[in-house]
């Protein structure tokens, strides 16, 4: 195995057989990775706990840093790449890098905490995009559940005598 490994690494062309790892090996690293993910988003809630927000910033993001490090150790840099850059995702990715370099940016020059709180809930909302972009469909549920949140706003602002929610059309619905 090491005598393989070794001639893998000496081949002429390193950077694709850098990441041939078999299955085994995969998981390994890639629950490594996840379980440092974990722990600094558990360490990341106890200096919010503690008072400590700019910790708290810095954990969160080294947290998704090592998520993204898992992605690459299970599925290979080519393949996250790919992934991440998909037309489908692209500004989900974007959304959500940006705001992961924003909080970290904030939580190691900055020391206000409504600076940090403000983007603390960009990074949350650029999280839940991302990983919306995952999933099949999930930008009409998106889309379909602010509608109705923003409906329901504007329902409970106004002052109306009648307490019946004002009626909701749908793609499904007759005109």
């Amino acid at each position: 195995m090491a005598t393989e490994r070794s001639r893998l690494l000496a081949s002429e062309d390193p950077g694709r057989e850098l990441f041939r790892f078999d299955f085994d090996e995969k998981v390994y690293v890639t629950v490594g990775f996840l379980l440092e993910a974990a722990l600094c988003s558990v360490l990341s809630w106890i200096s919010v706990r503690e008072g400590s927000l700019s910790s708290y910033a810095l954990m969160t993001a080294l947290s998704c840093l090592f998520t993204l490090a898992a992605s690459v150790a299970f599925l290979g840099p080519r393949r996250t790449i790919a992934a991440i850059t998909s037309p489908r995702r692209q500004s989900a990715s974007l959304c959500f890098f940006g705001s992961a370099l924003l909080l970290f940016y904030v939580g190691y020059v900055h020391s206000s905490d409504f600076i940090i709180e403000i983007a603390s809930v960009a990074f949350l909302f650029g999280q839940i995009w991302y990983t919306l972009s995952y999933i099949p469909f999930s930008g009409v549920f998106a889309r379909s559940c602010m509608s109705a949140c923003l409906l329901m706003c504007r329902w409970n602002s106004e002052e109306d005598e009648d307490d019946e929610p004002p009626a909701r059309r749908t793609q499904y619905s007759r005109v």
